[in-house]
C-alpha cells in the first residue's frame, strides 16, 4: 500500500486511483456552481440568514438560559416578563376558557330526560 496522492497521511487505494476514501472525488459528480447557469445581466443576491436569538427573553432580550418560560403566545420570556400583562400577550385566554367549559359541559337537551310523574 502506498500513501494517498493528496498527501493527507492516509493510505491510498488502487480502486480509487491512488487516493484515500476522503480525498477521492467521483468523476460523475460536478460542482454545484456548474449545474446552474447564471442569467446574463441578472444580479444574483445571496439570501441573508435568519438569525434567531435563542435563549433570550422576547420582551427584554435578557439571556434566560435553559429555564425560560414559554407563554401560550409561543414566545419565551425571563422570570420578570413571564406574566401575560407584563409582555402584552396576544393570546386569547377568555376564548380558551370558554372552549374548555363548552367541551367539558355538553348541552343537556330536554328530550334526553325521562319525566317521572
Amino acid at each position: 500500500m502506498s500513501l494517498c496522492k493528496a498527501n493527507c497521511g492516509f493510505y491510498g487505494q488502487e480502486r480509487l486511483g491512488g487516493f484515500c476514501s476522503l480525498c477521492h472525488i467521483p468523476e460523475d459528480t460536478t460542482p454545484i456552481d456548474q449545474l446552474t447557469e447564471p442569467v446574463a445581466g441578472a444580479v444574483q443576491e445571496k439570501p441573508k440568514p435568519v438569525i434567531e436569538k435563542k435563549n433570550r427573553c422576547f420582551q427584554c432580550t435578557k439571556k434566560i438560559g435553559l429555564l425560560g418560560f414559554e407563554c401560550s403566545c409561543l414566545h419565551k420570556f425571563c422570570q420578570a416578563c413571564r406574566h401575560a400583562e407584563n409582555h402584552h400577550c396576544t393570546f386569547d385566554y377568555a376564548k380558551q376558557g370558554r372552549d374548555l367549559i363548552e367541551k367539558l359541559n355538553p348541552l343537556v337537551a330536554g328530550s334526553k330526560l325521562v319525566r317521572m310523574d
